[in-house]
């Protein structure tokens, strides 16, 4: 199958789509999987803004569906740090609150849609809806030349071809293209690449050579020693 292929079944699929839902009132957050799990399959779900991120860091959802108000970290504040490396994860979020202020600061960060307490059903499906299609319209990614990187299936292509890449090196392209409009840090890398181990600049370092013996050696960039980007 090449990318053409791939990229008409996946217009016409929701394969591999999966949401994260924050949210501290039990009650409601039993109701939102119950609506939700007739248009995905995989959910993750917590009570608290800590959690969720580290969710996200461990399963990388398509959509995350968070309240404003929860514990430890509230939902802004985990949107902002979601955003910080990730501009295309979608994001809807819930709020008992209609003040300006509130509303502002969410459309800055990007979100598929801002919706008020009571959620109607309806309106939540919507949302959700919305979600899946943007993402199934942006399932390649054109990197430099011809190379092709595919978001849900996280592999990547040259022409027709998949380039056969080990599991880091797929994480460390899938990394830079989350944040592929701007340099990400050693560090960075380093806790999307290897999570819990050491940190090792020299093992991102090796990462990168044996990358660019397989790939494009100008599609990986180094920013002045701070760290990578994407070409």
């Amino acid at each position: 199958m090449t990318y053409c292929d791939k990229f008409l079944l996946y217009n016409n699929s929701m394969k591999n789509i999966s949401i994260l839902i924050a949210e501290d009132d039990e009650i409601l957050r039993e109701q939102l999987v119950e609506s939700i799990e007739l248009q995905i399959d995989t959910i993750y779900q917590t009570d608290n803004g800590m959690d969720a991120y580290d969710m996200y860091k461990k399963y990388n959802p398509s959509i995350i569906l968070s309240d404003i108000h929860m514990p430890r970290l509230n939902g802004l504040g985990l949107i902002e740090k979601i955003r910080k490396e990730d501009k295309d994860t979608k994001i809807i979020i819930l709020s008992a609150y209609t003040e300006v202020a509130y509303f502002q600061k969410a459309v800055e960060l990007h979100l598929v849609s801002y919706l008020i307490k009571p959620i109607p059903s309806g309106q939540l499906r919507d949302a959700i809806n919305k979600s899946i299609k943007s993402i199934n319209k942006s399932v390649l990614i054109q990197l430099i030349d011809n190379y092709f990187w595919d978001t849900q299936d996280r592999l990547l292509y040259k022409y027709n071809e998949l380039v056969k890449l080990s599991r880091y090196e797929l994480l460390f392209i899938e990394c830079l293209v989350k944040s592929r409009h701007r340099s990400v840090s050693y560090e960075a890398i380093h806790n999307f690449v290897y999570d819990m181990q050491d940190y090792s600049k020299d093992a991102i370092s090796s990462l990168v050579k044996r990358l660019r013996k397989k790939t494009d050696k100008d599609m990986i960039i180094s920013s002045h020693g701070e760290g990578y980007r994407i070409a």
